[in-house]
């Protein structure tokens, strides 16, 4: 520790709209926590273990702090000793040890956390077999982002194999959390402050509508059961993609995103919300000092069906350069900036998260198997892709709000959102998005079985004729079928001539209301 007890320190931007965000939820979200579990597939000697543990937590400043609020600024007031010790469960005996684990683990992220007074992380070595246990990390987001998170399993990996050898420890990579609070002021009184501002300004100048994926009303879903499976996503799906379109493979699979969105509402103006570290670009103090300071930034992207798919990645291209060029400006900020309501939630209901990492993971020369801790986002849809960079794979996760989608409506679009990376990989850059395919095989198969059927000779008359005799034939049956009603007929055709006199008082033509009918 560089700091005595009792030092009282600024909080970060991050810092502060984390504690902004999460005294107005008045609950405990597992959005506010973060972590993993990397998987060792070999033995892990328990004291050791506790030893590289107490070790690593010694060294991070930014794990001995508090929270408190004096009615004016919320602080950090440095703890010099917490009254804490890694958890040691051994569920081997359990009847599926480790659906055990997860359900602890899931416990465990949801803890209620009293910030002034508890530590704000936890360890534990959860033991599946002799040779099968899950090393777990889980942190306050008020203290930790994911850059941290891998920077401390690294330090605990790289530690617990230096005392299993018998050798010395290397020394401590770690910055103090005065560097880093040190940094992010020097930044916010910096041009390059004042030059980001200008660029996201000037970006969002005309405050653009949030894309809402969903209007439905809130709704109940299975407890702390996953929504939709994790999938596998073949990478090189992704590179024949950007190969085509000379663009690195997170862009085809960013424009794919923007695309399924607007396929989803008909907006052509889309924003999604990029996951960045906040760290890109700045001095080294950031780049090795575990804490929080990581953003979320706006990706703005034009989508119509005559966008050739091309040019929609090379604009995710060019759109998520910039962004990342201008990653330390606080989204936040921008809002207030702008004088819009709401919060990074409510301003991204499509979030697309890339978390990739550079080596195969191993723990003391065991190869081990790195789970990431997802959160479910507060309103909309986060789209989730893990692994390893270089690697052969990627999983991809469809995550959803639980008030607005159910466990199914996950698994459909997850489903539908792999057919639509699929697609995009083989078809030709030229082609217009509004014609690449959106469903999966087997709903192409069902729609195909719907024109099966017998041919009938098309009606001379017109549609709305058509329409006019079955108000007057069966007014009483179910016309359209929404989320969560239904019109019949004669409700649909009273609508229309509501909206026909609306339009008539506006000033709206005969031709325009042939249109409209």
């Amino acid at each position: 520790m560089s700091r005595r007890d009792g030092d009282a320190l600024p909080l970060t931007a991050a810092q502060r709209e984390i504690w902004l965000a999460e005294q107005g939820a008045r609950t405990a979200l597992d959005v506010y926590r973060i972590g993993d579990y990397l998987e060792v597939h070999g033995p892990v000697d328990p004291e050791l273990f506790e030893a590289a543990v107490r070790r690593v937590v010694g060294e991070i400043d930014a794990l001995h702090v508090s929270f408190v609020d004096d009615g004016q600024d919320p602080r950090q007031v440095v703890r010099g000793a917490w009254a804490w010790e890694p958890t040691r469960l051994d569920l081997s005996s359990e009847p599926e040890p480790r659906a055990a684990a997860l359900a602890w683990m899931a416990r465990d992220r949801m803890r209620p956390l009293d910030l002034a007074r508890d530590p704000l992380f936890s360890f534990a070595l959860i033991s599946l077999s002799p040779v099968h246990h899950l090393l777990y990390q889980n942190y306050h987001h008020l203290v930790m982002d994911g850059f941290g998170v891998s920077l401390v399993r690294r330090r605990i990996t790289r530690t617990y194999t230096a005392l299993a050898a018998g050798g010395p420890v290397p020394p401590s990579p770690f910055r103090s959390l005065d560097d880093l609070i040190r940094s992010d002021a020097d930044y916010r009184a910096s041009g390059q402050f004042t030059s980001d501002r200008s660029y996201w300004m000037e970006r969002f100048a005309d405050r653009p509508e949030p894309t809402q994926l969903t209007g439905r009303a809130p709704r109940s879903r299975s407890g702390l059961c996953p929504a939709a499976e994790p999938a596998l996503l073949r990478v090189d799906t992704l590179r024949a993609a950007a190969a085509q379109t000379e663009a690195h493979w997170s862009r085809p699979l960013i424009a794919a995103a923007a695309l399924y969105a607007h396929r989803l509402t008909g907006d052509e103006d889309v924003v999604i919300g990029l996951p960045v570290t906040g760290r890109e670009g700045a001095d080294r103090a950031l780049m090795s000092s575990p804490g929080a300071v990581s953003n979320v930034v706006p990706l703005r992207l034009p989508v119509r069906p005559d966008t050739r798919w091309h040019d929609l990645v090379a604009e995710a291209a060019q759109e998520a350069d910039a962004a990342l060029a201008h990653q330390r400006y606080r989204s936040e900020d921008l809002f207030r900036d702008l004088g819009v309501p709401g919060a990074t939630g409510s301003a991204f209901p499509l979030v697309v998260n890339i978390m990739v990492f550079d080596s195969p993971p191993s723990f003391a020369g065991h190869p081990a198997t790195l789970h990431y801790l997802l959160p479910e986002p507060t309103t909309g849809l986060s789209l989730w892709v893990t692994g390893r960079r270089g690697g052969s794979d990627l999983q991809v996760e469809l995550k959803g709000a639980p008030q607005a989608w159910s466990d199914d409506e996950l698994a459909v679009h997850q489903r539908r959102l792999l057919a639509l990376l699929d697609s995009v990989a083989d078809c030709d850059p030229q082609e217009t998005v509004g014609r690449i395919g959106l469903l999966t095989v087997g709903e192409e198969r069902e729609l195909l079985a719907l024109g099966a059927g017998p041919v009938a000779r098309a009606s001379a008359e017109s549609l709305l004729e058509v329409f006019r005799a079955q108000v007057r034939a069966m007014p009483d049956a179910v016309a359209v079928v929404g989320s969560d009603a239904s019109l019949t007929y004669a409700e649909l055709d009273a609508r229309a001539n509501r909206l026909a006199h609306a339009l008539i008082a506006r000033g709206v033509g005969p031709e325009r209301l042939v249109a409209v009918a």
